[in-house]
């Protein structure tokens, strides 16, 4: 029993260390938890210099020799500041960070998480002429999560969503097989 013990004390910091916010300490103390997102992107001019925790999926990465610039669609974050859910009445925001940023690595469909302090606003064009209004903000800490798994699995398989695969052509499927597959991209000869 006391081996087991001291196994798990041995142990347990590691645990820990895996329950921890992705960003620093620091970078978290100059966060404003008071202030939500929905009230910078209503009026960003009133919010200047305020420093904001965000979170979302990468949708364009312009770099430049000396900066980059982020379109990012705002996802809310968990308590390790892992994006987990869309905030669809959030929408867009940009971020430009004074580095090159590679776009191959920031690129369509990563998910990051941040800290930025609000620097105003920047309206662009859409194509056919829709004009949309950004909260500007100047990126201070990035985290860009290793993997776009959760990103993965919401669009292919939406929140318990079975995805239908259909037969192939010529082929007379089993009439109670309705085509749901349990995974996506699953042969439709292993689902029988």
């Amino acid at each position: 029993m006391g081996s087991f013990r001291t196994l798990l004390l041995l142990l347990l910091p590691l645990l820990l260390a895996g329950c921890s916010h992705v960003l620093s300490p620091p970078a978290l103390e100059r966060v404003d938890h008071n202030l939500t997102f929905k009230r910078v992107k209503a009026a960003p001019e009133e919010h200047l210099g305020t420093t904001l925790l965000l979170g979302g999926v990468i949708l364009s990465c312009a770099a430049e020799q000396e900066s980059s610039t982020l379109e990012i669609f705002r996802w809310d974050l968990d308590q390790w500041g892992e994006p987990i859910a869309l905030d669809e009445e959030a929408g867009r925001f940009l971020v430009q960070v004074e580095r090159f940023l590679d776009p191959a690595l920031y690129s369509r469909g990563r998910m990051i998480t941040l800290t930025a302090h609000v620097a105003g606003k920047e309206e662009r064009e859409w194509e056919y002429g829709i004009r949309y209004t950004y909260p500007l903000l100047s990126g201070e800490e990035l985290y860009l999560w290793p993997t776009p798994l959760r990103y993965m699995l919401y669009t292919t398989m939406g929140p318990y969503a079975p995805v239908y695969i259909p037969p192939p052509p010529g082929d007379h499927p089993n009439p109670y097989d309705h085509g749901f597959a349990p995974f996506p991209y699953t042969p439709y000869w292993l689902r029988r």
